[in-house]
Order: structure tokens, then C-alpha cells, then sequence
């Protein structure tokens, strides 16, 4: 893994340096480099001669896909003439729902979007049951991305937003007079079974599939609608390896999403690739439920399933026992316990990974492992390995369930009595190149890209299902089912 992330950072940098010095011999750098002006995404595609990440026939798709891919190459001019707001940059565009309350009782989302100008005012007109329209108010702020300061935008988000109860969907625009965007349909989280959460971690924009993945699901939920989306980790891979990254890449990336965003919630987890200028794109693009750190870590409840987040980034937020996270996710998991909640763990690192580059996260066999054999966790979800893996249930890494490969319902009182099984679903679009040891508690991984979807069919039934974009876009290539017993 270390050696290809030096040559995907090499490639980038040989691409971003050919790009500066081109629109330098036609004075069309600015004195201060401007991502948003530059368009670099675009410049790529246009001068195949020059250095590229892109593979040809990754070009070739982005110029004759549509649907989500077409928005990647937008220009962007700043100011109109005499330094005025241009019409384009007060366009809101990104726009992305998050759901932010804890529990079930009364949920509460929050709408974040992006300007190229800075804006009068901030606001969603949202219209339910035709009910009138109401306005709500929110906030707008930029933040710096290291010390060239690479991102222009200016982001707009309205917070503690309610829906009627039992509504299917409501109509909203966002912006300001004269600025809206297009009316747009969003499904808040339904208050009944069954539930469909599409998972996967490790996206990105072009290196190389994370475009093609996003039209996968965008393909999958337009046939039986998804209900939430849980990324857990390595969102935009706006930086590679070194110490700064592509801010305009954070746009690609959010734009490329919008067609599920503007409609569900979306839920981001922390991963390795988030860490540029102390996590600012990660802190300030995305907003979380509201317990935890409210950034880090944090848990939400679907139905009667309780997912906790947690942060595997040791350096910037420990998780060793005794630790503010550790104690947090043990009270948490607690209160879970308490309420009889199905419990589901997730962290960008894996706990178990047979890939053989894998640095396996025996800190998290030490610290974080007890914690779910205390609270009878049932699946521990996370990336970072480019791959799908599915493990036995595992107690700890000496004690494990001899399962048949076959075997496609687990019970919590036999099965994963003080178990948990592992599931990496690391496939969502970065370079798949992996390598694997032959593990007794693996019971299947492949290296193709995908994504996962958690159906959860009632209070007690969980059935997961893995999709490949290339391979079998519409028949699950792996599932099984978790029956939580009383």
C-alpha cells in the first residue's frame, strides 16, 4: 500500500505540476492559485498529452457519462465584471442532507450546500403534505486549507430540521432571492421496516472508479430506493500521501454524490485520508449526529439498530482503554444494551484484514475488541483495505467459530454469542490491489469494486447484500442474514 500511494502521489503531483507551468506560459495562472478558476479536473481530460493520473478509458468514460459526472467539469469564473457576485457562483450546488439527532424519538437533519461567492443569506424553503412553504435560516463560513489557502467556496448550512411524522417526502430549494436551486425531493428516514442503508468506504472521484460506483448506487436506488448512506472513511482522496491536498477535489467529489445527497441523508466516518490541515475539509464539509465528539465519533439509531461510529485515526483521537473515546463508546454501547438495541460498530481501520500489505490493527484486537464482547456487538463494518472481506465470527484473534462457507444466517444467542463478525467493504472506487494470505476466520474476499447495502427488514432481521459495479450490478455476489434472538 505505502509504495502504490508514492506513485499515486507522484503521478498527482507530475499532473498538478504539468498543469501550473501549461497555464503559466499563457498567463493564465493567477497571482494566487485559484482551483475553482483553473478547472484542473477538465484541463486533465482536455490535454491528454501531458501527465495524468487518468487511465484512457477513464477519460473516456467522463466524457461520455452523463449522470453523475457531467458536473465535474463545470468552469467557474469568480466575479462577473467590475468584481460583482456572478450569477453561476451564488448557485448553490453540493447539496447534502445529514441526519444529526441520536435516537428515533424525534429526528432532526441538517442541509449543508456550496457557493462560489459569499451570499446575502442562507436559507431552505421546505413544503410537506401541501402544507405551505416555511423558510428556515441558517449560517454560512469558509475555512482555510493550509497555508496557500487552495478553496474559494463558501459553505451555507441550516440546522435542526423537522418533518412531519410519517411523511414520504417533501419539496425544498436552498439559497437566497434571486439564487435558488431547483426544487428537489427529500425522503426523510421513514418510521417503519424495512430499511435500506447502502455502506462502503473508500470512494473517491478518479482513481479510479469512484464516479462509476456512485452511478451504481445512484442506478440501485432509483430501482428500490435506499434510505440513508453510511461512508465509513477515505471520502474524496483530495490528498494521496503527501502533506497537502487537492481542495478542488472535495467539490468533485461532493458533486459527484449530489444526486443522492439532495434526496437522503448522508453519514461520513473519519478514515486516513481526511487528516489535510488537521481534517479542515472533513471538520467543515460534513455534519454529524449530535453525541460523541459530534466529529469524531458519534452513534445514530435506525429502527431498532443502534450503529456507532468510531474514529480509528489514533493520533487524533485515541481510542486506547481509559481513553475519552474508549469511554464513550463503552457508556454508549451501555445505553444501547439497555434499550435492547441491535448493535453495529464501525471504524474506518480494520480489526481483521488477511490482505497481506495489511498492518493488522492489533490495537484495536486490544482496546476496542473487549468492548464488543462486553456489548454483544454483532458486526464490526470498515475500509481502508481496497477489498470486501467477510470474516466468522470472531471472539479474538485465538477464538473464532468454524463456520460453513455456505452458511448465510447467523443467530446472536449461538452464532455470535460473545462474536463478532468482521466486514471490510473498502471498494467503493480507490485503486483495488490487493494481495491475500490464506486466514482461517476469512471466509470470502474478492478485489472488485462495489458496494454494500444493510437491509433491515424488521427489529430482530438484518440482511446484508454486496454488489460489484463490473461483475454483477444487479445480483448481490455475497449476502447473509443476522437474526438478533431474545
Amino acid at each position: 500500500q505505502k509504495t502504490m500511494s508514492t506513485l499515486l502521489t507522484t503521478l498527482s503531483l507530475l499532473s498538478l505540476s504539468f498543469l501550473i507551468l501549461s497555464l503559466s506560459a499563457s498567463n493564465a495562472l493567477p497571482g494566487e492559485w485559484d482551483f475553482t478558476q483553473l478547472d484542473p479536473l477538465t484541463y486533465m481530460i482536455d490535454h491528454q498529452d501531458g501527465p495524468s493520473f487518468q487511465k484512457p478509458e477513464m477519460i473516456q468514460f467522463l466524457k461520455q457519462n452523463d449522470i453523475p459526472m457531467d458536473a465535474l467539469t463545470r468552469r467557474r469564473q469568480l466575479s462577473g465584471e467590475n468584481g460583482t457576485p456572478n450569477a453561476d457562483n451564488l448557485a448553490p450546488e453540493q447539496l447534502r442532507w445529514s441526519l444529526t439527532t441520536v435516537t428515533n424519538s424525534t429526528p432532526s437533519y441538517s442541509i449543508t450546500w456550496v457557493t462560489f461567492e459569499k451570499s446575502s443569506e442562507s436559507q431552505l424553503q421546505l413544503k410537506c403534505n401541501g402544507e405551505e412553504v416555511k423558510t428556515l435560516s441558517g449560517k454560512q463560513w469558509t475555512y482555510k486549507a493550509g497555508a496557500t489557502h487552495l478553496w474559494m467556496g463558501w459553505l451555507h448550512r441550516v440546522e435542526n430540521v423537522q418533518f412531519p411524522q410519517n411523511v414520504g417526502t417533501c419539496q425544498y430549494r436552498v439559497g437566497m432571492d434571486s439564487h435558488w436551486s431547483d426544487w428537489n425531493q427529500v425522503k426523510p428516514i421513514k418510521s417503519q421496516y424495512p430499511y435500506r442503508m447502502a455502506v462502503y468506504g473508500d470512494m473517491g472521484t478518479v482513481i479510479p472508479a469512484g464516479g462509476m460506483v456512485t452511478n451504481h448506487i445512484i442506478d440501485q436506488h432509483k430501482k428500490n430506493p435506499l434510505d440513508l448512506i453510511f461512508h465509513v472513511g477515505d471520502l474524496a482522496y483530495a490528498g494521496t500521501g503527501s502533506k497537502w491536498e487537492f481542495e478542488f477535489l472535495w467539490d468533485v467529489y461532493s458533486r459527484q454524490l449530489e444526486p443522492l445527497t439532495k434526496e437522503i441523508p448522508f453519514i461520513a466516518g473519519v478514515g486516513n485520508h481526511e487528516k489535510y490541515y488537521d481534517f479542515a475539509a472533513f471538520k467543515n464539509r460534513f455534519d454529524k449526529p449530535q453525541n460523541g465528539d459530534k466529529t469524531f465519533y458519534f452513534s445514530f439509531d435506525v429502527g431498532k439498530f443502534h450503529f456507532v461510529s468510531g474514529s480509528s485515526e489514533a493520533y487524533v483521537t485515541p481510542f486506547a482503554i481509559g481513553s475519552e473515546q474508549w469511554k464513550w463508546i463503552d457508556s454508549d454501547m451501555k445505553e444501547a444494551n439497555e434499550r435492547g438495541q441491535t448493535i453495529i460498530f464501525a471504524a474506518h481501520r480494520p480489526m481483521y484484514s488477511s490482505e497481506k500489505s495489511a498492518h493488522t490493527m492489533t490495537e484495536l484486537q486490544t482496546h476496542i475488541e473487549p468492548l464488543l464482547r462486553k456489548h454483544n456487538v454483532v458486526l464490526y463494518l470498515n475500509g481502508h483495505m481496497h477489498c470486501y472481506e467477510r470474516t466468522v465470527p470472531i471472539t479474538d484473534v485465538q477464538t473464532f467459530k468454524k463456520v460453513d462457507p455456505s452458511q448465510r444466517v447467523f443467530h446472536t444467542a449461538t452464532d455470535l454469542k460473545n462474536a463478532t463478525m468482521h466486514l471490510t467493504v473498502g471498494t467503493a472506487g480507490a485503486w483495488v490491489y490487493e494481495k491475500f494470505n490464506d486466514e482461517p476466520w476469512s471466509v470470502l474476499h474478492r478485489e472488485n469494486f462495489g458496494f454494500g447495502v444493510l437491509n433491515l427488514v424488521n427489529e430482530t432481521t438484518l440482511h446484508f447484500e454486496m454488489f460489484e459495479t463490473f461483475h454483477h450490478p444487479d445480483k448481490a455476489v455475497d449476502e447473509f442474514y443476522i437474526v438478533h434472538d431474545a
